[in-house]
């Protein structure tokens, strides 16, 4: 049975006729262990997102933003698995979550600028995504996943990611 015959077996006769036809199902190409049909091999992104308050201060900036202020900060964790486990899973959320829990440890409610990562540095959405990056990096990357991006917004409608190619 082809792919496409599959997708029209649902359509056509029902879910209690597909059983048999499912057990046939060629799965196409691009889902088959080990061919590739000449394309690239495909890659899957998978994503978390988080939030923590905390409040910083930009040294050297020409504006209010140099004055102690506060986000709600959302925070956006991609990561790339070039392929999936037995159950079609490439990394388990729950993995990547707890991962983020942990280097985010002591960011919620306190002033970023007083955490040893931003002393030297302003904890700007760019400083801050480029930190999570290699903190997540250090805890999730493998010969399977590799963290690929992270972003960090001060608001809904602005913020940074941070990626290395």
């Amino acid at each position: 049975m082809s792919w496409s015959q599959y997708r029209e077996c649902g359509m056509v006769l029902g879910k209690s006729n597909c059983s048999q036809a499912i057990n046939s199902l060629e799965l196409p190409t691009c889902l088959s262990p080990g061919k590739r049909g000449g394309r690239m091999a495909g890659v899957f992104e998978v994503y978390v997102k988080t939030h923590f308050s905390a409040a910083h201060s930009l040294k050297g900036y020409p504006g209010d933003c140099a004055h102690l202020h506060g986000h709600n900060w959302m925070v956006e964790v991609f990561v790339n698995c070039n392929r999936l486990d037995e159950i079609g899973i490439g990394i388990d959320f729950r993995d990547i979550k707890q991962a983020v829990k942990d280097v985010l440890e002591g960011f919620d409610h306190c002033n970023l600028n007083e955490l040893p990562a931003f002393r030297h540095v302003n904890p700007s959405s760019e400083n801050i995504a480029k930190f999570l990056y290699a903190k997540l990096g250090e805890k999730l990357n493998s010969d399977v996943v590799r963290v690929s991006k992270v972003k960090v917004c001060e608001t809904p409608g602005a913020g940074a990611s941070y990626w290395e190619e």
